[in-house]
């Protein structure tokens, strides 16, 4: 006779939680049940709801609005036409002329804004043609400069100018650098023939330390800098610029074998941009 008593009782609970909009909380006094496997299952909840956080946590912040896109390619841009050290901070044992040729590969990204659906085509990558004497006292002064060559509809000019004081303790190396670069990019930059423009000035300093292993040279080291930009979109009638300062880290290698360097050197600048330099010098000294 208990038995059917407690299902009644049950029932009422049921009916009780239902008059209050479908909330399931028992009455005050009745008996929780709880249904076998519940720690199991909010365990398994708790590593989803982990797991998915740190997935989160791990992908690239998405430019979504039209002001966000712009800022996003305008900081690309700039990046990747920064002036980067693109060698190592060996000190020579006499006077050195470098001459060094830098390919900076353009990595895959979304030059679209707003709601133009029409992918643009860059180069794949930036040739970069630089200079630089480097002493046995540790002076390092160098300069770059393009001409504006059409390259798949772009033209792209700038002139930028390095200096640095190198020195050696022990088997460990380091140049403290620093660098300015002005120039300007015309050409379809956000939509097919448009005649899109953007002009940049970039400064800032970094420090690199490294260490020679015969005929390889590795190294690492961290920046930061201040860039000033200005976009023109023609479709759009578009002119935005800014101010804006970012810190980058990078870590190299490079191999010598006689006159020539060859280097290469990864960057990671903010949280959302990484590239390479590649480059191929020739020493006279």
């Amino acid at each position: 006779m208990g038995r059917p008593e407690r299902r009644e009782a049950s029932k009422t609970i049921s009916m009780r939680c239902e008059e209050k909009g479908g909330r399931s909380f028992p009455a005050r006094g009745a008996p929780r049940l709880r249904p076998a496997g519940r720690p199991r299952q909010r365990r398994l909840w708790g590593a989803l709801a982990l797991g998915t956080l740190l997935l989160l946590a791990a992908r690239p912040v998405q430019a979504v609005t039209y002001l966000e896109q712009i800022e996003r390619l305008r900081l690309i841009n700039a990046f990747l036409l920064d002036y980067r050290p693109g060698q190592d901070p060996m000190v020579p044992q006499r006077k050195v002329l470098d001459l060094s040729l830098d390919i900076i590969p353009n990595p895959s990204i979304d030059n679209r804004v707003g709601l133009k659906n029409e992918p643009v085509h860059p180069p794949p990558v930036i040739p970069r043609f630089r200079l630089r004497s480097i002493s046995p006292a540790g002076w390092m002064l160098g300069a770059t400069a393009s001409p504006p060559v059409v390259v798949q509809g772009y033209a792209a000019t700038w002139l930028g100018v390095e200096g640095g004081l190198r020195g050696a303790l022990g088997f460990l190396h380091a140049e403290l650098r620093v660098f300015a670069i002005a120039g300007r990019v015309k050409g379809p930059i956000t939509e097919r023939d448009s005649e899109d423009s953007f002009a940049f000035f970039n400064r800032g300093g970094d420090l690199r330390l490294g260490v020679p292993l015969g005929a390889w040279r590795v190294y690492g080291g961290a920046g930061r800098g201040k860039t000033d930009t200005a976009l023109d979109i023609a479709a759009d009638g578009v002119h935005i610029e800014s101010s804006n300062d970012y810190d980058y880290l990078l870590a190299g290698a490079g191999w010598a074998s006689g006159n020539w360097r060859l280097t290469f050197e990864q960057h990671r600048t903010e949280d959302f941009l990484s590239h390479v330099i590649l480059a191929a010098s020739y020493r006279w000294q």
